[in-house]
């Protein structure tokens, strides 16, 4: 029946090229065979199934090739398990997989599906069911396609190999190499909320999710005011808090800052904190950090996770990610509003604030940093900094009004004030005068004193859209930031009163962005918001004359790349090269 090479020849015809075309009832390769079954067809060959023995018939009648089989099952092998996700937890391993179907033929069960096992080893790859420890077998069909089977008692930090193996109800076991993954556990820590936006009450819109670490957490983080003193609550120990310190040109830390004091180094020496010439800028240092946005089927709300670890592929390290596509261990964002200084936008204390200027000229004293064009890491505020760290201060508050917990910021005043006057007030610092600043995370005026423009965050024909990544992780088509939004991600549309409160947001997977302002100052989320109709690049936070609209959520989408104004300006990000 085969040629010399191993072709069938059918009918004068030769069948299946360079493969073992001999039908077999032990054949490791079930596709094989299915394959053969499906190509003979063409041919006009038949199956006969008799006392066991399947036969191939040629259409002359002609018996071809046998092979017997015990009914109900045979010695042929079972397809693959497909759909393997493998995803790391604490001690943990979590899989999820599809079980393969039976193998049938015009009635003829030729493989039936008798279970599957999941095989553990550690330092190499199982190679059969006696090759490491069964540490689970599966006899009900995709038990597991969707719910994930968890292995517990791992030690972390140490990676483990899995083979997800089926077998038919003859005991013939498909150890294909492709069915094992590898999983390597960490240690993690989870924190979370949930954000319900049909409630009017700031207070009362955040609640923490029952199985993050915050869960029992009773004491929020607030600014007393009467004492002038920042009360940690039950953060003091986050592992998100950054850090201060004096960021090189190149994007390594020179050195860390005292928190409550940054005329000096953590050594208790002087710093270069105030130091215009400098080789770098006064940054904030955060970690690496897995977050994800989980909208409400009803749109009303969204559930907020972020680790220190990546617990599943659910989670992103968005603000991590580097001009190549890259996670690095840290990313910037500034303590200071941004100074011109010769002809680069700095984060330097004492340093004047540098207004009036238009959108690409603030990128292009942003990009007046970067010592290699063809790697940039130095870029104006962009908008994955500005929507984790919200998200962060109201968490920790469990209040959605950033003004009443943390401070109202330089918000009814004629000027503005400059950088470095919160030096020596620790990391988060704030008061109810509207006149004083407000600092929160160690950065000076995240909202009042002056409009801050922000990158990846563009109002387009009142439809918002933004951009998280310089890459195109986050769901974008462009890489790197631009002007018009061209290759952003739409998120929704905007409608109500500008230059009225924020009543209702949009909330999806990447962004939480206006969606209807209508609100007050002391309702939903307590934030302004000014748009219209045209192509605008956002500004966020509030300056010294709005008052109550100044917040961490209040956007202005309303003016076009090429407005200047005195109240009006950059500051800088840094995104190191991984």
């Amino acid at each position: 029946m085969a040629d010399k090479r191993g072709s069938l020849m059918v009918n004068g015809y030769k069948v299946g090229g360079k493969v073992d075309t001999t039908l077999s009832s032990t054949s490791t390769n079930p596709i094989e065979n299915q394959a053969i079954f499906n190509e003979l067809k063409k041919y006009g060959v038949k199956f006969t199934y008799v006392d066991n023995t399947l036969t191939l018939v040629s259409n002359d009648g002609t018996a071809l090739s046998t092979a017997t089989i015990k009914s109900g099952g045979s010695n042929f092998n079972i397809p693959n398990v497909t759909n393997i996700v493998a995803s790391k937890g604490n001690a943990i391993a979590k899989l999820t997989w599809t079980d393969p179907n039976d193998i049938s033929y015009e009635g003829v069960t030729l493989a039936k599906w008798g279970g599957t096992i999941v095989v553990q080893k550690v330092g190499s790859a199982p190679t059969s069911k006696d090759d490491g420890t069964i540490v689970f077998t599966e006899t009900t069909r995709n038990q597991h396609k969707t719910a994930p089977l968890t292995i517990s008692n791992l030690t972390n930090d140490t990676t483990y190999y899995f083979g997800i193996f089926p077998y038919t109800d003859n005991g013939v076991y498909n150890y294909d190499a492709s069915q094992v993954v590898s999983v390597t556990p960490k240690a993690y820590t989870v924190y979370g909320m949930h954000i319900n936006g049909a409630e009017s009450n700031p207070a009362n819109m955040i609640t923490y999710l029952s199985d993050c670490a915050n869960a029992g957490f009773t004491h929020t983080a607030k600014m007393n005011f009467s004492t002038g003193k920042f009360d940690w609550g039950d953060w003091a120990n986050a592992f998100f808090i950054p850090k201060s310190c004096m960021l090189k040109y190149n994007g390594t830390v020179d050195y860390y800052l005292n928190e409550n004091d940054e005329t000096k180094k953590v050594d208790g020496t002087a710093s270069d904190v105030g130091n215009s010439s400098y080789g770098g800028n006064a940054m904030m240092e955060w970690g690496q950090l897995w977050w994800k946005l989980v909208p409400d089927a009803n749109g009303n709300g969204t559930n907020f996770y972020i680790a220190d670890a990546q617990v599943d592929d659910t989670y992103h390290a968005y603000n991590n990610v580097d001009c190549n596509g890259k996670i690095n261990k840290h990313f910037y964002t500034p303590k200071y509003f941004g100074s011109n200084i010769s002809s680069k936008l700095r984060s330097i204390s004492g340093a004047s604030n540098s207004v009036s200027t238009t959108a690409q000229q603030e990128i292009d004293l942003a990009k007046a940093n970067n010592q290699d064009s063809n790697n940039p890491i130095w870029y104006t505020e962009v908008y994955a900094d500005r929507l984790l760290i919200n998200l962060l201060l109201v968490m920790m508050a469990k209040n959605m009004n950033t003004q009443a917990v943390y401070g109202t910021g330089r918000c009814a005043s004629s000027n503005a004030i400059g950088n470095g006057t919160m030096n020596g007030k620790g990391m988060f610092w704030g008061s109810q005068d509207q006149t004083s600043g407000v600092k929160v995370f160690g950065m000076e005026n995240w909202w009042g004193n002056i409009w801050r423009r922000v990158a990846g965050y563009m109002n387009i024909s009142n439809v918002i859209y933004t951009k998280l990544t310089y890459d195109t992780s986050d769901g974008s088509t462009v890489k790197g930031y631009n002007l018009t939004g061209s290759g952003y991600v739409r998120q929704g549309s905007i409608s109500g009163s500008s230059g009225g409160y924020i009543s209702a947001m949009t909330y999806t997977s990447t962004a939480i962005v206006p969606k209807t302002v209508s609100g007050s100052d002391s309702t939903y989320y307590a934030d302004g918001c000014w748009f219209t109709d045209g192509t605008y690049y956002a500004f966020v936070g509030g300056a010294w004359t709005d008052s109550s609209l100044v917040g961490a959520f209040y956007a202005h989408l309303s003016s076009p790349v090429s407005v200047t104004y005195a109240f009006r300006g950059a500051a800088l990000s840094c995104k190191p090269v991984a």
